[in-house]
């Protein structure tokens, strides 16, 4: 519902990522690389020092029994796992100090309670659902089994899993443990620390640090995150240019054709992102929509210039919405919230009134299966802002 009070009805950043894991323990026997799989480069590996006189007295990654240095039974400890793959994940990133409050920029966040928690990032860059029952996240490498992660909790590829380092106890909140708050998210038992600490996950033996920062993180800054060695191009910046138009019925033939790269848009008007109503936004739409129209179109051209498309990783959309909105790259279907069913004509409402609050925090939004969409050069992602009324 738009109101003629400070809400929001579109702010959004479009990021594609591509990751240099590092600090990621190999736990494969043979996994020489530390790439999660057993193949022709850990062979590779093997054979430089392969019967290496240094090796009897150094520690070579080759030697996989620890003793009498790389040779045959080190190899048939390699190939005893030739082939084998093993999924994982990895704590992406984190907030020590946390002093979030609205209004939101894209990496703050409050908890389910409303309070600024601390929080950690789960992240899995593999292809394959992960099952994380029973495994661990600590922040004491003599404690690897301090906080268990509930069973039947799974993430899907590329997708991101935020858990709140609260100090949520067992002898605090014994009927409902490990805390599960009114949004959905999982709350630790212990904090972290702003000063520096370890922080490591821990797979469900209890022993297997799947992934861990060591000796300790540094200093934190406060609303600062902190992570792995990430890189990110973000496609479509916060107050990034659009051209907007609110649809009427001279439009109804269009269907889905406004939302192609080749649609001619220069008879729309053209503002920064987010949209709203009021002056406290990139653009003000209240007079174009108020009594008007429940429905907002947007186009955002953005170049990726010659960069490659295959060389990321993953893709997300960060959204502040309220109420609803579909959402398409150079044409194609992307996602939607609180939308009716496709396709949605020109003159479209959301199903039901999105809650203020929500609207006030980022929602992100895994589009890992749509990178395909991505091109060299000229894209453009379209939304489909929809009001309840």
């Amino acid at each position: 519902m738009l109101k003629s009070v400070k809400t929001s009805v579109l702010s959004l950043v479009l990021v594609a990522l591509f990751a240099c894991i590092t600090d990621v323990k190999a736990q494969i026997v043979g996994d020489l690389n530390a790439d999660h799989v057993v193949d022709s480069k850990d062979v590779q590996a093997f054979a430089w020092q392969w019967l290496a006189p240094y090796c009897q007295t150094l520690d070579c990654i080759a030697n996989l029994d620890g003793v009498s240095g790389v040779n045959m039974a080190d190899f048939a400890l390699l190939a005893n796992n030739w082939q084998k793959v093993e999924p994982h994940v990895v704590i992406n990133e984190f907030m020590a100090s946390n002093a979030s409050q609205p209004p939101f920029d894209p990496n703050e966040l409050l908890d389910g309670n409303g309070e600024s928690s601390d929080w950690i990032e789960i992240y899995n860059p593999t292809d394959t659902t992960i099952n994380l029952s029973g495994w661990y996240l600590t922040d004491n490498k003599k404690d690897l089994t301090k906080w268990q992660f509930p069973n039947g909790l799974q993430v899907e590829p590329g997708e991101f899993l935020i858990v709140f380092a609260s100090q949520k106890t067992f002898e605090e909140y014994p009927h409902n443990y490990p805390y599960l708050d009114p949004n959905g998210h999982y709350h630790t038992n212990f904090e972290l620390d702003k000063g520096g600490d370890y922080l490591a996950l821990v797979a469900d033996d209890g022993n297997t640090i799947a992934h861990q920062y060591v000796p300790e993180y540094p200093q934190q800054l406060t609303n600062i995150s902190y992570g792995m060695a990430q890189h990110a191009t973000t496609l479509v910046p916060t107050g990034a240019i659009a051209s907007y138009h609110v649809p009427n019925s001279g439009d109804a033939g269009l269907g889905t054709d406004w939302t192609e790269l080749g649609f001619d848009d220069s008879a729309w008007n053209t503002g920064s992102t987010g949209f709203g109503f009021g002056s406290e936004f990139g653009t003000d739409v209240q007079q174009q929509m108020q009594n008007v129209n429940a429905s907002l179109w947007i186009r955002i051209e953005f170049d990726l210039g010659e960069i490659d498309p295959a060389l990321f990783e993953t893709m997300m959309l960060r959204m502040r919405y309220e109420d609803g909105f579909v959402a398409y790259l150079n044409g194609r279907y992307l996602t939607e919230r609180n939308a009716p069913g496709l396709p949605l004509p020109w003159n479209s409402t959301a199903l039901t009134d999105r809650p203020i609050e929500d609207s006030l925090v980022f929602e992100e939004i895994n589009l890992l299966a749509y990178l395909n969409l991505l091109k060299s050069g000229i894209n453009v992602l379209a939304i489909h802002g929809l009001n309840d009324i």
